[in-house]
């Protein structure tokens, strides 16, 4: 594992890489659904510093961890707006199986987005990791950097997958809602069918560039716990929405503000 999320400064962490960190919440409207509570946690060590305030909407409350300096990265600290501009990115949006339909947020950011392509899969309910990996990788082929990649549930894990072919266009990725696919999942084939398909063992590797996971508290595809270890292996900053059930259309994601200021932290400068 590249690093583990403290409790706090000095405390040890426990066997199984996994804590729950106390955190300062801030809140986020859905579109036409209850506030949110979301924490936002940077992976990778101890609590090295915090923020108490709350802020709205969708602000970031950092923490940071692994010994970062935020000096030295200034990324992990509140987004510079002189520093960003998503529209100078190209978004390249991966959805998950079965594609995302109309009214699913990422196809709303598609749409919004004056430069943004979707990865196209051959056989969306039949997702073969070297295939979905394959389409990710064709795509890139043809886009100009900067890149941000939005991925959701499998398309967040096609990414990961797809991460240890070097990349310079890419700049940061969007993780949201990643299933746990070494677990027994609803309405999946069995484990072993996911292994056949390519998409066991899940990466643990560090991912090269900066990432956010976005987890929910109740998400049927992977426990808040797991959501947590994914991204202490893969260096990512943590974001957990309470009770936003998979984070696609049926959970109330249709329209989501709260994306904008997601992908605008990515965008900033190093």
């Amino acid at each position: 594992m590249g690093g583990s999320i403290g409790r706090s400064a000095g405390q040890a962490f426990d066997g199984r890489h996994r804590a729950n960190v106390p955190q300062p919440p801030c809140y986020s409207k859905r579109a036409n659904g209850p506030r949110q509570k979301v924490r936002w946690r940077v992976a990778g060590g101890s609590q090295t510093g915090a923020s108490d305030t709350e802020r709205a909407p969708l602000q970031r409350t950092s923490w940071y961890a692994g010994g970062v300096d935020p000096v030295h990265a200034p990324y992990l600290r509140e987004p510079d707006l002189s520093l960003m501009n998503v529209h100078d990115c190209t978004l390249v949006i991966v959805p998950g199986h079965g594609n995302s339909g109309p009214q699913h947020w990422q196809t709303l950011l598609e749409q919004a987005h004056p430069r943004s392509v979707r990865v196209i899969q051959r056989h969306w309910n039949l997702p073969l990791r070297w295939q979905w990996t394959g389409a990710l990788n064709r795509t890139l082929d043809a886009v100009a950097g900067p890149v941000i990649l939005v991925g959701h549930s499998a398309g967040a894990m096609t990414i990961v997958h797809a991460a240890s072919r070097d990349r310079p266009q890419v700049v940061g990725a969007l993780l949201v809602a990643p299933p746990d696919m070494e677990a027994r999942l609803p309405g999946m084939p069995a484990p072993w069918m996911v292994r056949l398909a390519g998409w066991r063992p899940i990466p643990t590797a560090r991912l090269p560039w900066r990432s956010i996971v976005v987890a929910s508290s109740n998400d049927p595809m992977c426990s808040i716990l797991r959501s947590r270890e994914f991204a202490g292996h893969w260096g990512s900053e943590l974001v957990e929405l309470d009770e936003a059930g998979h984070v696609n259309t049926d959970a109330g994601f249709g329209s989501w503000p709260g994306v904008q200021p997601l992908l605008a932290s990515l965008c900033v400068q190093a």
